[in-house]
């Protein structure tokens, strides 16, 4: 996920201590799937201060979203769920930066990104060998429906049990 995420928009920002503890509390009592790491670890700062946004926007548009306003994308509650964030944050910066699907599809297939038919699977995301980006796995995620429904399904999945070593 770490490679997926050097792709977004990149910004330089700077923390104090304090926020960085209110951030860590929030990550662990909204149960983020997001690592415990530090503030030397960007991709994790971008994915805690990504899900805090999301989480205060649906806070805020839950009685009514005006029809001006970006639209609500479900919170990730798994690491699957969160890829499929990631995916979506990764198709939508590329399309408002001016890409087609095909130049986005190009992208996602040089980059080696799995879809979200991949992430989809049952299988560990370390087990995961990508398939192919197709111009409809691009339309699949421009769809904030569909893919508000594929994070809904994915949070919903009980979580693999580990097997214990002899």
């Amino acid at each position: 996920m770490k490679e997926t995420l050097k792709e977004l928009s990149t910004l330089k920002i700077k923390l104090g201590s304090d926020t960085s503890c209110k951030l860590d509390y929030l990550c662990h009592h909204h149960k983020w799937p997001v690592n415990d790491s530090s503030l030397t670890d960007p991709e994790a700062l971008s994915l805690k201060l990504a899900l805090c946004i999301e989480t205060l926007f649906n806070q805020e548009m839950s009685e009514s979203v005006p029809p001006e306003s970006p639209v609500l994308i479900t919170l990730p509650k798994s690491m699957k769920s969160m890829w499929i964030y990631v995916l979506y944050q990764l198709v939508i910066t590329r399309n408002n930066k001016g890409e087609n699907k095909n130049e986005i599809v190009n992208f996602m297939n040089k980059k080696g990104i799995p879809t979200a038919d991949d992430i989809f699977k049952y299988k560990q995301i370390v087990h995961i060998h990508p398939q192919p980006w197709k111009v409809g796995d691009v339309s699949f995620l421009r769809d904030p429906a569909q893919v508000n429904e594929l994070i809904g399904e994915l949070n919903q999945r009980k979580p693999r049990s580990k097997k214990v070593q002899d």
